[in-house]
């Protein structure tokens, strides 16, 4: 899925999507936008076996998530973001994020968490965090209230 807009938007209670063998790439997010591909606001993500790579935004350049969202055997690369969250951006009030056998690489922030920038919970299970950029936090930001765990 690619295009100048979010390829998936979850963003009223209770959506949830599955996304299995999935490529999403060249989405931009503009007007100050969230998530380049994929915007979890409020629902639930599951994704197995997919790719997120060179989507756009500025915050969560592949995936902003604000909710729940379990992603595993993927690749987050070569997106973009010119604040927070190249790869993934998972900052919201209430957001859990597990990540289990994921590549994030090769993914650039304007400001904190090249890779990925966790403000809330995150839990990463066998996952590479590698060739990352960002003013702090090149390939991990961990914000004040960031709980992380490394498995």
């Amino acid at each position: 899925v690619s295009g100048d807009a979010v390829a998936l938007c979850l963003s009223w209670g209770g959506q949830r999507a599955v996304l299995t063998h999935a490529v999403l790439a060249g989405n931009v997010s503009g007007g100050g936008g969230l998530g380049g591909a994929i915007r979890n606001v409020n629902g639930s993500l599951t994704m197995y076996d997919a790719r997120v790579t060179g989507n756009t935004a500025t915050a969560g350049g592949g995936i902003y998530n604000n909710d729940a969202a379990f992603i595993n055997n993927s690749l987050v690369d070569n997106n973009s973001a010119a604040a927070s969250g190249g790869g993934i951006d998972t900052t919201g009030a209430g957001s859990t994020l597990t990540l289990a056998n994921v590549t994030i690489s090769s993914n650039l922030a304007g400001n904190a968490g090249g890779g990925l920038l966790n403000g809330k919970t995150a839990v990463l299970q066998n996952v590479t965090i590698a060739n990352n950029t960002a003013n702090r936090g090149g390939g991990l930001g961990v914000g004040r209230i960031g709980v992380l765990a490394a498995l």
